[in-house]
């Protein structure tokens, strides 16, 4: 496997501002003051060192994570660089 980078993908729901309910970030339930949002990080499992990441407001972790996957390899994300970068050095 040279130059190939093994990465693997962490989530984790955030409280956020109040502001963003109204750009259809959801509350936890009908009491909560506060929105929810996944924040999806995408590292290198064998330097654990992050690439990119993700907020949103849907809740589903398989689906931030091929979205991260998708936009890295399309090439518009700056982390696309980090990943030639640090497959260089392997």
């Amino acid at each position: 496997m040279r130059n190939r980078a093994a990465g693997a993908v962490d989530g984790t729901k955030m409280n956020l501002p109040r502001p963003l309910v109204e750009r259809g970030y959801p509350t936890p339930n009908a009491n909560a003051r506060y929105p929810q949002g996944l924040v999806s990080c995408l590292y290198r499992a064998d330097r654990r060192i992050p690439f990119d990441f993700s907020l949103s407001a849907d809740a589903c972790e398989r689906a931030a994570a091929k979205a991260l996957e998708e936009f890295m390899a399309s090439g518009k994300d700056d982390g696309r660089c980090w990943l030639q970068y640090y497959s260089s050095l392997n």
